[in-house]
């Protein structure tokens, strides 16, 4: 009864479980992840927010991925050969549980062995061309309207804190830095603008397997000393730029360690060498200042009681990040 309990908790049906024939007598959870362990042996059981067609193109991807034996999670297929059950709000999938130490933040190699996997499945991901082509990518339309919708929603959000009479920290910190925000994501736009002139279309680029969330949470590092990358929810069939934009966006650190974000560019070159389009469409992708405008958007909807200096404290980190990442665009592209 007590398992039975856990999983209503965590909004999957038990019935789930009977698909698999499994005979659970033990759960422990890690985030939206359950590890089980059963008769047949130890798995990972999550529920993913993603259509059915956003679910076969990772189980076809995950496919390529083990038949060329990179080293990934194994998606298990219930007791009728089906490799997801749907739910409401998504789909319920199983892997082999990998065993193996998430990385850490403080470890200055791990980061370099990061980008060189990366690298890597964007070499491999080169080589993956589904038939029919039916793939989804973020195109320069798709890219403008979003940063113009994000433009328009920092333009509001000045105006209602320009009128509060009574404003939080963060607030009065973010209002002095919005700006600078502004300059940057206009700057960002034009910049977009010159590159469709003068390269045509982010269609045109060569598409790679691109993982998504290629974050050190995702990473594991086995006893036995190698690299397995998981949790492919958010993967698709994109430019490489993508993955290595939100890669130096999450962890360009201070100026103490400016350079390290340059080690992480040119080991990423030694690889995959990008193309003159490529670089420039990079600088683009960090010029704007992506992850300040989601922390703002997510202090405004959702403001909780006794958050206020976690927020702030994020808002410092990305600030300061932003300024390097500037530094590190006008040092390698300009």
């Amino acid at each position: 009864m007590a398992l039975t309990q856990e999983w209503f908790e965590f909004d999957i049906h038990p019935h789930v479980i009977d698909e698999y024939d499994f005979q659970v007598s033990q759960i422990k959870w890690y985030g939206s992840v359950a590890k089980i362990e059963t008769q047949l042996g130890v798995f990972a059981v999550k529920k993913a927010n993603m259509s059915g067609s956003q679910a076969i193109r990772m189980n076809e991807i995950l496919q390529f991925l083990q038949e060329h034996r990179w080293n990934t999670s194994t998606i298990v297929s219930n007791k009728f050969a089906e490799p997801f059950v749907p739910v409401k709000n998504g789909i319920v999938y199983v892997t082999k549980w990998v065993e193996g130490e998430h990385l850490t933040l403080n470890h200055r190699p791990h980061f370099l062995v990061m980008v060189k996997v990366m690298a890597h499945l964007h070499k491999l991901g080169f080589e993956y061309n589904p038939e029919p082509f039916s793939y989804h990518f973020v195109d320069e339309t798709y890219l403008r309207n979003s940063w113009e919708e994000r433009l328009k929603w920092l333009k509001k959000y000045q105006k209602k804190l320009t009128r509060k009479e009574s404003l939080t920290t963060f607030e009065h910190v973010i209002l002095s830095y919005l700006p600078f925000l502004k300059e940057w994501s206009e700057e960002a736009l034009e910049h977009l603008t010159q590159w469709v002139i003068q390269y045509n279309s982010i269609g045109d680029l060569r598409k790679t397997i691109c993982h998504g969330k290629f974050y050190h949470r995702n990473m594991l590092l086995k006893p036995n000393g190698k690299m397995v990358l998981i949790d492919f929810d958010h993967v698709s069939l994109d430019t490489p730029v993508r993955d290595l934009a939100n890669f130096i966006r999450k962890y360009i650190l201070n100026k103490e360690h400016r350079f390290w974000a340059q080690e992480w560019f040119d080991r990423y070159q030694k690889i995959i060498s990008l193309t003159e389009p490529e670089k420039k469409l990079l600088a683009i992708y960090l010029l704007f200042p992506e992850r300040i405008f989601t922390l703002a958007k997510k202090y405004e909807e959702k403001q909780q009681y006794g958050l206020e200096e976690q927020y702030l404290k994020k808002l410092q980190i990305r600030w300061g990040q932003m300024k390097e990442i500037i530094w590190f665009i006008d040092q390698q592209f300009i």
